[in-house]
């Protein structure tokens, strides 16, 4: 090192003092050597852990056991002879590349993920070693924290000195999780393809290898494109690493290997509700649940209810359904059913994208009245109607259900008639970008809703879990808190995680009592009239394109619940034609009638009201709906296309609207805990917490770091291409 400068012009240089480097250089001297202090005490003073096996243990909200999540396939460990060269090639290329030539950590590969994640912008890479990622499943510690990192480091650096790397690596192997319950390679081989580990093929190492960063969303049964790209990944590092030829990796690409059904051994009373659980863990940080006792949110006495409500609905019929109901106070998830049979067929149809058609026009409402605007103003409701140059300078063309001129309408009766052509009316003048803000807000996911037109009319996908979450905001009178399963995690008596069901304000008070008030109306005089059960009820229904989605939303104070209904793998039309106001709004008179049986009547909020009584709109139809729907909207679908109507309509005169009389304020068994306190009465819509998308499959976190991915309730476990959502 040279602590000359260059010849100045002249021929004269200036020397920079040889104390003025000492001085800028000392503090960072002194950082490094506090760092290697530290790490030295750690080494010496903190023990090893012990090797992990114990169960996690899931309790329902009362404190009962409702299942383990370790007891599909039963660990066992095995030699490292016993796992094939392959497959240990296979998960040294897609954890740790350099495992046997680093020390235990390895800051080549921390500085590697550090630019990796700075150029993404998110965490897509983890630099743990395998030795550290053992440290991290062996110890169940896996806060992220400065400090825990530095006891992480120093517990992989004595490992290393009292192990040898083959030692370290069978430990690891027969430790980390693969998902479906399956500890260890062994356990993995098993239920992933029910052979033993000495049996895997290559293509089926690589498919392992691939889902350790995430196991619940790499599963090829969860998101099989997202497995596929791990899969490619993991054949590609093993070409770098020089243990697959590229001709090999070629000819595999397009062999990825089916996986079995998944299985469940254990007793499980709500095994699509635990799979809700299994990513929040995972999304949480806890994904091995080794030794955890977790207390969920779920109430067993509403998940019979809901089982019993969609055996009802769906066994015996084509089409496929979903049910999930939430606490409005907390949201948290009391029920959720993903299909109708979880052991052969474990797509979790409530976390799956589809369109949610006219469900989706009260987020638009809520956006409405946000902006000071009342739900009595008057819209046009005409057969069709085309907007010029509403769709990013195209004329946008809309029409109601059977061509039905419904006259003039308020935006209320227009809510409850679910006009299509008075609603994007609405949407022009209030402008899409207000309406895309409040889904952002509404649903935490801020920037995931495209600013066009047709968003109001239910265009862009989202799925049931998703959707009973802004229901749930909606009854708790514009409070929200994230969804969620997982009330709190334990270790023992330490308290690891705690739920925060604190809610934010995200809509005015008022604009909740109003909004609820139009959407009793859905039920009292609207569309659907079949979801009542003899006390308040709010909601809405939704019926997309050609009739290939129908969905009822609805909530009283006490539960908000959504029903889903469609198919598991298209949007071919359902049989009947069904509609949201059929078959969706009776199963949930049927579930919500079962849960609220023997509590306490609650009535909604009494809104102030916006407008006197007399600029209420009496309606003025013009024209009597067709009895058979004809779509005139056929094009080819489009994010900003024309829905067109399919609900079913109501042919009774719609009366005025009605004050719901003020509140008994009785309490009631469900929801157990208190209600927020309001805190302000038109607030604008508050910036939501960051996306909790899942990360791009590959390059991808390691174990060790948890994985980067969307919460429980975010991840989604399939979607259909998008079309035109029509009610």
């Amino acid at each position: 090192m040279t602590d000359d400068l260059p010849p100045m012009r002249g021929g004269r240089r200036r020397r920079v003092p040889r104390w003025l480097w000492w001085l800028a250089g000392f503090p960072a001297l002194v950082a490094v050597l506090a760092l290697v202090a530290l790490l030295a005490v750690l080494f010496v003073s903190l023990p090893l852990p012990p090797q992990p096996g114990a169960p996690a243990v899931l309790l329902d909200s009362s404190g009962t056991e409702f299942t383990q999540l370790t007891s599909e396939f039963l660990q066992r460990d095995i030699t490292l002879e016993q796992i094939p060269q392959h497959t240990i090639d296979a998960v040294l290329a897609a954890e740790d590349g350099e495992f046997y030539d680093h020390i235990g950590i390895d800051p080549v590969s921390v500085g590697r993920a550090v630019v990796a994640n700075l150029r993404s912008g998110e965490v897509s890479q983890g630099g743990s070693t395998i030795t550290q990622q053992y440290i991290k499943v062996a110890s169940g510690d896996n806060a992220q924290t400065v400090w825990r990192k530095l006891t992480e480091a120093a517990l992989a650096l004595k490992l290393e000195r009292t192990h040898t790397k083959d030692e370290i690596l069978v430990m690891y192997l027969n430790a980390v999780y693969f998902g479906r319950g399956a500890y260890g390679i062994q356990a993995a081989a098993q239920a992933y393809y029910g052979i033993d580990a000495i049996d895997l093929t290559l293509a089926q190492s690589a498919v392992l290898a691939g889902v350790l960063p995430a196991p619940s969303i790499y599963d090829p049964l969860v998101d099989n494109a997202a497995s596929h790209a791990r899969y490619r990944y993991v054949l590609g590092r093993m070409v770098e690493q020089g243990t697959l030829v590229a001709a090999e990796r070629d000819t595999l690409l397009s062999q990825q290997p089916p996986t079995n059904p998944r299985r469940s051994v254990a007793r499980d009373d709500a095994p699509w509700f635990t799979d809700v659980v299994r990513r929040e863990l995972e999304t949480l940080g806890f994904a091995d649940g080794a030794g955890l006792t977790v207390t969920t949110t779920l109430n067993l006495g509403v998940q019979r209810h809901a089982e019993r409500a969609h055996a009802e609905a769906f066994n015996g019929i084509e089409a496929s359904g979903a049910i999930v109901a939430v606490d409005p106070t907390t949201a948290g998830v009391l029920a959720l059913v993903g299909g109708s049979d979880y052991t052969n067929d474990q797509f979790n149809l409530a976390l799956a994208n589809r369109q949610p058609g006219s469900t989706f026009k009260p987020v638009a409402l809520a956006a409405w009245l946000a902006d000071g605007r009342s739900a009595e103003e008057p819209f046009r409701a005409p057969s069709s109607v085309t907007l010029p140059d509403a769709d990013a300078g195209n004329d946008w063309t809309v029409s109601n259900y059977g061509g039905s001129d419904l006259g003039t309408l308020s935006l209320r009766q227009a809510t409850w008639r679910s006009s299509n052509t008075a609603y994007a009316e609405m949407a022009v003048e209030l402008g899409p970008d207000r309406i895309a803000a409040m889904a952002d807000t509404l649903t935490g996911r801020p920037g995931e809703h495209p600013a066009n037109p047709s968003l109001v009319l239910g265009t862009t996908e989202t799925s049931p879990l998703t959707m009973a979450g802004i229901y749930g905001t909606f009854a708790a009178e514009g409070v929200r808190n994230e969804v969620h399963a997982i009330q709190e995690i334990r270790r023992g008596e330490e308290v690891l995680y705690r739920a925060d069901t604190s809610g934010e304000r995200v809509m005015g008070e008022d604009d909740a009592a109003i909004l609820t008030d139009v959407l009793r109306g859905v039920v009292t005089n609207g569309t659907a009239q079949a979801a009542g059960i003899g006390r308040p009820v709010a909601g809405k229904t939704g019926t997309t394109q050609d009739y290939g989605d129908a969905w009822f939303a609805g909530y009283t104070p006490q539960v908000a619940t959504v029903i889903w209904m469609g198919n598991r793998d298209n949007r071919a039309t359902l049989p009947g034609n069904e509609t949201g106001g059929g078959l969706p709004a009776r199963t949930f008179a049927s579930f919500m009638g079962a849960v609220h049986e023997g509590l306490d009547v609650m009535e909604f909020p009494t809104p102030s009201g916006r407008a006197p009584e007399d600029a209420v709109v009496e309606p003025t139809e013009t024209a009597t709906p067709t009895a058979t729907p004809t779509t005139t909207e056929t094009a080819t679908p489009s994010e900003s296309a024309t829905p067109t109507e399919t609900d079913t309509e109501t042919e009774a005169p719609i009366p005025a609207p009605t004050r719901v009389p003020t509140p008994s304020a009785t309490p009631a068994p469900l929801p157990t805990e208190p209600r927020p306190t309001p805190t302000a009465t038109r607030p604008e819509p508050t910036q939501p917490p960051e996306p909790t998308d899942p990360p791009e499959p590959a390059p991808a976190p390691t174990a060790a770091d948890g994985g980067a991915t969307g919460r429980a309730g975010t991840s989604d476990g399939g979607s259909t291409p998008p079309t035109n959502a029509s009610d």
